[in-house]
């Protein structure tokens, strides 16, 4: 199918393509595998939770699947690929009333694989790449910054009752707003202070151990070292809280110290100002790229969101050159660009 429209110089950073074409194979694959499979991801859910012998079905679907034995195994790849499809939608930005149902289908889709992902990483990547479309796209305003608060606030509260980390659907109202106010400050409050008790601590470096992890986790698994991966999650520690996240700075300092820690945040820093640039070309595959990027920057104060998740990001790679090199064709005669 095709997009008509006109570039709209009040649009900053942003070029709207006189004519867009998308291969419609491509499209009706990429949005209906996740619609398919969900039944069979929801009972795939459902066996792990019963595997777990815990009352409470999130409880036990996420106890089983970070501590237990179970997973998703290749239905994981659904998730990311549920994600991908309401982002791809959102970034060409169609404004066709079918194009429009089908960007909230693949949104409501996306939402559901993410609880049950049991996980508020995938939820709040997709929320936080929609924000970095629209800051973008220069359409955020005071009002969104108070809806996707409110929206983060609100996901962070669910996640936390029905994972029965803080608070019970069982007590009062005001008893689980206390409850979840005070591990939300713990969340908010804590990465710092862990960071500065790891700071003060001895420690020995561990030369790309954590930095490097999704490259040693492979060879582990093609057992061509014996040596087991780090751990992802890390140790608790009390300050006087327990928590367990550092900061982005932790796992390049843990691994080449302090020097080597500024460089990678340097060069972090380097690849988001270059992305931005190149997105103001109004080059699709760019935006796209920034938008998804706008999560691990965001949520750098809490804990790293790029290298120990260098997985998530390969397979964003591989589906958004897929999709904006390959599947998606725009003609530039009459673009626009502002800068």
């Amino acid at each position: 199918y095709k997009r008509q429209g006109q570039s709209d110089p009040s649009v900053k950073g942003d070029s709207i393509p006189d004519q867009l074409e998308i291969n419609e194979y491509f499209d009706k694959i990429l949005f209906w595998i996740p619609v398919i499979f969900l039944p069979l991801f929801l009972f795939r859910a459902w066996q792990i939770y019963i595997s777990s012998n815990i009352d409470i079905f999130f409880v036990g679907l996420r106890t089983q699947l970070v501590y237990g034995d179970e997973n998703y195994g290749i239905l994981i790849y659904l998730i990311t690929i549920a994600v991908f499809n309401s982002v791809f939608r959102l970034t060409l930005n169609l404004d066709t009333k079918s194009k429009k149902i089908k960007t909230v289908i693949s949104l409501i889709v996306a939402i559901i694989y993410s609880v049950f992902s049991t996980s508020r990483t995938a939820f709040f990547f997709l929320l936080l790449t929609i924000l970095g479309l629209k800051i973008f796209r220069s359409q955020f305003k005071i009002r969104h910054l108070l809806l996707f608060t409110l929206l983060g606030i609100s996901v962070y509260s669910i996640f936390d009752l029905l994972l029965a980390k803080s608070g019970s659907l069982d007590d009062p109202l005001l008893e689980n707003v206390i409850d979840i106010q005070e591990i939300f400050l713990q969340y908010l409050l804590g990465p710092l202070a862990a960071f500065d008790r790891f700071l003060n601590e001895p420690s020995y470096m561990h030369f790309g151990d954590n930095v490097f992890r999704t490259f040693h986790v492979i060879l582990h698994r093609l057992t061509l070292i014996s040596t087991p991966p780090q751990e992802l999650i890390q140790e608790f520690v009390p300050i006087p809280f327990l928590t367990n996240v550092y900061t982005v700075y932790y796992t390049y300092i843990l691994d080449f110290g302090l020097i080597g820690a500024f460089i990678f945040i340097f060069l972090i820093g380097l690849f988001h100002s270059s992305l931005f640039h190149k997105a103001k070309s109004g080059d699709l595959y760019y935006i796209f790229f920034y938008a998804i990027l706008v999560h691990p920057l965001i949520t750098s104060f809490f804990n790293d969101q790029y290298f120990s998740i260098l997985s998530h990001w390969i397979q964003y790679f591989i589906l958004g050159t897929l999709a904006f090199r390959f599947f998606v064709k725009k003609r530039m005669d009459t673009i626009e660009t502002v800068t």
